[in-house]
């Protein structure tokens, strides 16, 4: 696991982008993070999934991350991926939530096999406003959805919710993979180093 405390030079104005919409998505990693080091203080997490942990319907990533599953689908790390399944069976529903281990600004993720079978969707609800937004994993990654996929709130979040958008009841569910996992949270600096714009650059790797 890999913390990352990343800054920029002070952005003193948002983009007209960020604040037309309360969440934002990105197919390109580092047009990624480089929305989310506009944020004085931005702190990236890094999960690759390293270490194997064993099915069950809850877990608990090495970034502390855990992922529920609400039904007996797969919800495990291994081989160097995070492995889920959902679906909206009538008499086998399933879905899983990953709540994060604090208030996260944004959060993204290599993806494999998203549209496969069903189509994954999650809901992120970053407190701004707009409620509930459902973002569909097929649409925005086209063909099987596999790639990067990643998302910034206007405001902070702690937990997402990952559903099958496939609703008809003898839908075969979706299985789909995860790996390089990143999610970052925005850590209040001094008054003093916001004023100077001076903001250093440190990372480290965890013991």
């Amino acid at each position: 696991m890999i913390y990352r405390i990343i800054a920029a030079a002070l952005a003193l104005t948002i983009s007209a982008t960020a604040s037309s919409a309360a969440v934002m998505t990105y197919t390109d990693r580092t047009l990624w993070e480089t929305e989310l080091n506009k944020l004085p203080g931005a702190t990236f997490t890094d999960d690759p999934f390293d270490n194997d942990i064993a099915q069950a319907q809850s877990i608990t990533f090495d970034s502390g991350v855990v992922s529920q599953s609400s039904g007996s689908f797969s919800n495990s790390v291994s081989g160097g991926m995070y492995r889920g399944s959902v679906a909206d069976f009538t008499s086998r529903e399933s879905q899983v939530t990953w709540t994060f281990p604090t208030a996260i600004q944004g959060f993204g993720a290599d993806w494999v096999s998203t549209a496969d079978g069903g189509v994954l969707q999650v809901t992120i609800n970053d407190g701004t406003g707009s409620g509930d937004q459902v973002f569909n994993f097929g649409t925005l990654l086209g063909g099987n959805g596999t790639g990067f996929l990643g998302f910034v709130g206007t405001g902070d979040f702690t937990s997402v919710l990952f559903q099958d958008s496939t609703l008809t009841p003898d839908n075969a569910g979706e299985n789909y993979e995860a790996d390089n996992l990143s999610f970052a949270t925005v850590i209040p600096l001094p008054a003093g180093l916001l004023a100077l714009g001076l903001i250093g650059r440190r990372a480290k790797r965890a013991a």
